[in-house]
């Protein structure tokens, strides 16, 4: 298991790599009205555009960020302000060069969950509980696996086999309770990350696809 990067604020890691090309990917887990084309600016003055889909992950796009820091604006207009408005996040990408960047809704903007892009290999599954619940998932007769919050599981899959998974959720009183009972499957040519979120004892599900045709 791993443990998730959400990027609410900034990091002092410094980037080993000060001239490494970034390469950043996009999603989001549903989109803010109006915030649906942020802006990625680096501090030597590198800037891209995103286009924001929550069913699969952007292309990847390249930008040069020395010292790994970049900000993120609602949209161009904001990032091309002199002074620049303020950004709704500043994240370290640390030593990353391919980075997935998942936007999740708040009341105001989004908070973004960083994710280097070999963490989910193809022909598996990346389950994320976003909640701040324990999550227990079992697939198929293997041994249950016990998710904290903030934390992603890897789901390795055969042959493009269906497989039983069964997720439950730690409740307000500390009971365990079955959210999700249903049966999986996924190609060697496609991963898929699986979002967990909101009230564990009524969590909402958000699948995400990629497929390996759309590597560069």
């Amino acid at each position: 298991m791993l443990s998730l990067m959400f990027t609410c604020g900034y990091s002092s890691a410094n980037a080993k790599d000060k001239t490494a090309e970034r390469h950043i990917r996009v999603a989001a887990i549903a989109i803010v009205e109006g915030l649906s084309a942020p802006c990625i600016t680096a501090t030597n003055g590198s800037l891209i555009e995103c286009s924001l889909n929550t069913r699969t992950l952007s292309e990847a796009q390249k930008i040069k960020a020395p010292d790994g820091v970049i900000h993120v604006y609602a949209d161009k207009m904001d990032a091309s302000k002199n002074p620049p408005a303020k950004p709704m996040q500043i994240i370290n990408l640390g030593s990353a060069t391919n980075i997935i960047l998942i936007f999740i809704p708040t009341e105001r903007n989004y908070k973004i969950m960083q994710i280097q892009d070999n963490t989910v290999p193809f022909g598996a599954i990346g389950l994320m509980n976003g909640t701040t619940s324990k999550i227990i998932y079992k697939k198929g007769t293997e041994q249950s696996t016990l998710l904290k919050s903030g934390m992603l599981g890897i789901i390795k899959c055969q042959n493009n086999d269906g497989f039983e998974m069964m997720i439950s959720a730690q409740n307000d009183e500390g009971k365990m309770k079955l959210i999700r009972n249903t049966i999986w499957q996924i190609s060697n040519e496609q991963r898929e990350f699986v979002f967990i979120y909101g009230a564990a004892q009524d969590a909402k599900f958000h699948h995400i696809v990629d497929f390996k045709k759309n590597i560069n």
